[in-house]
C-alpha cells in the first residue's frame, strides 16, 4: 500500500492517512506530478500506474514486466518520468508512453530546473549528463555523458541546488559537494563520532542541507561552511582506481592495454561499459580488454535491442550465452530479442529458460506473449493465468489473453477479455486498438463471404475504436490501419488521408506507400498523376530492387498513355526477374496497344509459358483459371490481325479449363 496525507496542519497531523493506494504487488516508489493532480507509483512487478487525486486508478503507464521500480520522480519537462529501474536508469516519454533514455548502473537520478542536465549516482561515482545538442543548436530528447567525479563512498542520491550552481551527494556517512562548473569536488561534510548513517537529505532555500540519520535524529549543515576537500582526504577516503587514473589522464589505454594486471583491465573495461551512450567504440575497447567478460556482450545486446537492431542484439547475447550459461538476466533479453525480430519459437525457448534456471525469475507474462505468437496457445493460456493470478489489476495479462483468443478467432472472448483490460486501465490504447482489429478481421471474413452489409458494419466498428486509441496515440502506424479500414470499404480518398498523415509521422514507412498505390490501382483518378508516381519513386528509394513497384509503376504510366515510360519500367520488372510473368504479360499489352503485334506475341507467349510452369510446379497455389486472361490477351492479338480461326482454336483452351 502507498499512504497519502494531507500536510494542511503540520502540527496537528491526522492519525490516519488521508487514503491509501492498495497495488497487488509490493509499492517501492511514489512521485506526485508537477502540477500535483496525479500520483504515481512503481511496483515490484515493474509497473508505474497512475492515481487521480482521491487514490482511484487512472492508467497504467509503463510495464515493466520481470523488473523492479526502485526509484521514480517526475523530469522538469511534465511530460517525461525519470525511474530507476532493477539498477538501471531510464527516462520515459508519458506522451508516447515508451522509454526514451537508458542509463546503466544508477542508484538515483536528479535533473536540474531546465531539464538539460541529469546527475546519477553509481557506486562511488556521480556521472554528469548533458542533452544531446544536434545541428542548429536544437536539443534532442538523449543525454550523453559529459563529466564524472570520483568520491570517497557509495553515493545514494544527487540533488542539484536551488541555484544549480552544485551537485549535493548523499553518502552514507558523509555529503559531498561538486561544482561541475570547475570540474572539481568542491567540499564536504561529514557525521563525525556517529554509528548512524545519512538516510535521507532536504536542500534547503538558502544555504542549508538537513540530513536525517538512522538514529532518529538529524544535522544541519551550512553549506557556506564545509569541510575543503584535499588530494590526500579523498585518496584516504577511496584510493584512485585504475578507472579514475585513466579519466584524469595519469594513464593510457594503451598502457593499460599492455602491461596492466587481468584485475585492472576488467576494472578499466568495466569503466567503457558504462560510459555508453552512442560510443560504441568504448564497447570495442571494453572488449580488448577483457574479451572473457560475458557482461561486456550482454550489454552490447541489450543496448543493441534497446537501439532497434535485434539481429546485432541476438549476436552479442547468443555470444555471451557461450561464455557465461544460464544468466537470466541474458536469456531474457534473448527472449526479447527474438521475439522483436519475428523468431517467436526461439523468444518461448529463452523465456522458458529463464524459468527451468530459477522458477523465482520467470516472467509469465512474455511466456505468455511469446507462446501466443507462436500459436502455443495450450502453453500461452496456462502462463497468462499464472500472470494474471500473480498481477490481478493488470490491464496486460487481460490483454493479451484477448490477443490469444483473437488468434484462435474466438472473437466473442477476444472482445471480453479486450474490455476487462480498458476496465482496469481505461486510459490505456492497447485494448481499444486490439478491438479495432478483432472487427477488422470480422470485416474481412463477411467480405470474402461476400456478406457486404455485415462486413460494412464490422469495418465501421473498427474504425470507432482505432479512433479512440489515435485520440490516445496517435502513432503512424495506428493512422495507417485507420485507412486500411476505409480501403476495404472502398473510402479511397479517406484511405489515402490516413495514409498520408502516416507518412508525414514517418517518411520511410513502406506499408503507406504501399497503401496508396493499391488505392491507385483501384482509383486511378484519387490523387494527381504527379503525386501518384512521387509516391513510386519514393518507395523506390526505400526498395530500389523491388520488382512489383516497377511494374505497378508501368501500370500508372500506361493509364496515362505514356507508352514509352511503361515499357521501360516493365522491361525493368524483367530484367531484375527474368520469370516474372507479370512484366511480360503487362508489357505485350502496351505492344498491342501500339499495335506491336509481334512483340506482344512474343510477351503474351513468354507469360503463358512461365505461368503453365508455375500451376505444374505450385498446384497447391495456383490454378488454371489464371491463365485466361493471358490467353484472351493472346486472342485480342489473334482478333487484331484477323487471324480468327488462331483465335477460334485458341479459345478452346479456356473451353477446356472451365
Amino acid at each position: 500500500e502507498a499512504h497519502i496525507w494531507d500536510n494542511s496542519n503540520l502540527y496537528n497531523p491526522p492519525t490516519k492517512p488521508t487514503f491509501s493506494i492498495v497495488d497487488s504487488n509490493y509499492v517501492s516508489s511514489i512521485a506526485f506530478s508537477p502540477d500535483n493532480g496525479y500520483i504515481t507509483t512503481g511496483n515490484e512487478a515493474g509497473q508505474i500506474s497512475q492515481y487521480d487525486r482521491r487514490g482511484n486508478f487512472v492508467r497504467t503507464l509503463i510495464s515493466e514486466p520481470g523488473y523492479y521500480i526502485d526509484h521514480l520522480q517526475y523530469h522538469p519537462r511534465a511530460d517525461q518520468l525519470m525511474a530507476i529501474v532493477s539498477g538501471k536508469g531510464k527516462l520515459y516519454d508519458l506522451k508516447e508512453l515508451k522509454e526514451i533514455q537508458y542509463l546503466d548502473y544508477a542508484k538515483h537520478l536528479a535533473a536540474d530546473k531546465s531539464g538539460n542536465r541529469l546527475a546519477k549516482a553509481d557506486l562511488s561515482s556521480v556521472y554528469l549528463y548533458e542533452k544531446k545538442q544536434t545541428p542548429g543548436n536544437t536539443v534532442t530528447a538523449g543525454y550523453q555523458q559529459t563529466k564524472s567525479y570520483h568520491v570517497g563512498e557509495t553515493v545514494q542520491k544527487v540533488y542539484f541546488t536551488e541555484d544549480e550552481k552544485y551537485i549535493i551527494a548523499q553518502g552514507y556517512k558523509i555529503v559531498y559537494i561538486i561544482d561541475p562548473e570547475n570540474e572539481e569536488l568542491k567540499a564536504h561534510m561529514k557525521l563525525y563520532g556517529h554509528d548512524s548513517q545519512i538516510v535521507g537529505i532536504q536542500i534547503r532555500s538558502g544555504a542549508e542541507i538537513i540530513a536525517c540519520r538512522s538514529d532518529a535524529k538529524l544535522n544541519i549543515w551550512n553549506c557556506q561552511k564545509p569541510t575543503p576537500f584535499s588530494e590526500e582526504k579523498i585518496n584516504e577516503l577511496s584510493p584512485l582506481t585504475i578507472s579514475d587514473k585513466y579519466q584524469q589522464g595519469m594513464i593510457t589505454f594503451e598502457e593499460v592495454l599492455e602491461n596492466g594486471t587481468q584485475e585492472e583491465k576488467s576494472e578499466l573495461a568495466g569503466h567503457f561499459m558504462e560510459t555508453y551512450y552512442g560510443y560504441n567504440d568504448n564497447y570495442e575497447k571494453a572488449v580488448q580488454l577483457d574479451s572473457n567478460n560475458y557482461k561486456i556482450y550482454q550489454k552490447l545486446g541489450e543496448n543493441a535491442y534497446y537501439d532497434g537492431d535485434y539481429e546485432e542484439a541476438i549476436t552479442n547475447l547468443e555470444k555471451a550465452n557461450e561464455i557465461k550459461e544460464n544468466d537470466t538476466d541474458v536469456l531474457h533479453f534473448l527472449g526479447l530479442a527474438h521475439y522483436a525480430q519475428g523468431n517467436f519459437e526461439e523468444s518461448v525457448f529463452n523465456f522458458l529458460e529463464v524459468e527451468r534456471v530459477d522458477p523465482g525469475k520467470a516472467n509469465y507474462y512474455y511466456i505468455g506473449l511469446s507462446s501466443v505468437a507462436a500459436k502455443k496457445f495450450d502453453q500461452a493460456e496456462t502462463y497468462l493465468d499464472k500472470y494474471i493470478q500473480q498481477s490481478p489489476n493488470s490491464s496486460d495479462g487481460y490483454n493479451v489473453v484477448g490477443l490469444l483468443y483473437m488468434n484462435q478467432n474466438q472473437y466473442d472472448k477476444t472482445i471480453e477479455y479486450f474490455n476487462q483490460a480498458i476496465g482496469f486501465d481505461s486510459l490505456s490504447y492497447y485494448p481499444y486498438r486490439n478491438i479495432g482489429n478483432v472487427n477488422y478481421k470480422k470485416g474481412l471474413e463477411h467480405k470474402s463471404n461476400s456478406q457486404y452489409q455485415q462486413a460494412r458494419a464490422a469495418f465501421q466498428e473498427a474504425v470507432k475504436y482505432y479512433e479512440k486509441a489515435l485520440s490516445m496515440r496517435r502513432a503512424y502506424d495506428y493512422i495507417y490501419e485507420t485507412g486500411q479500414v476505409y480501403y476495404e470499404m472502398g473510402e479511397y480518398k479517406k484511405a489515402l488521408e490516413y495514409y498520408r498523415e502516416a507518412l508525414k509521422i514517418n517518411p520511410d514507412y513502406e506499408s503507406a506507400y504501399v497503401g496508396m498505390i493499391h488505392v491507385f490501382f483501384k482509383d486511378f483518378y484519387s490523387a494527381p498523376f504527379e503525386e501518384i508516381i512521387d509516391v513510386h519513386n519514393k518507395l523506390l528509394e526505400i526498395r530500389p530492387r523491388d520488382k512489383g513497384v516497377y511494374h505497378d509503376r508501368g501500370r500508372m504510366y500506361f493509364n496515362h498513355r505514356d507508352y514509352e515510360k511503361a515499357i521501360a519500367d516493365y522491361s525493368t520488372a524483367i530484367e531484375i526477374d527474368s520469370v516474372y510473368y507479370l512484366g511480360y504479360a503487362n508489357r505485350g499489352m502496351v505492344y498491342d496497344v501500339l499495335g506491336e503485334y509481334e512483340n506482344a506475341m512474343k510477351d503474351y507467349s513468354k507469360a503463358l509459358e512461365i505461368r503453365k510452369n508455375e500451376i505444374k510446379n505450385f498446384p497447391e497455389a495456383y490454378t488454371e483459371a489464371n491463365l485466361v486472361w493471358i490467353i484472351e490477351s493472346i486472342n485480342n492479338v489473334y482478333l487484331g490481325q484477323h487471324q480468327y480461326q488462331k483465335a477460334v482454336d485458341n479459345y478452346k483452351q479456356i473451353y477446356d479449363i472451365y
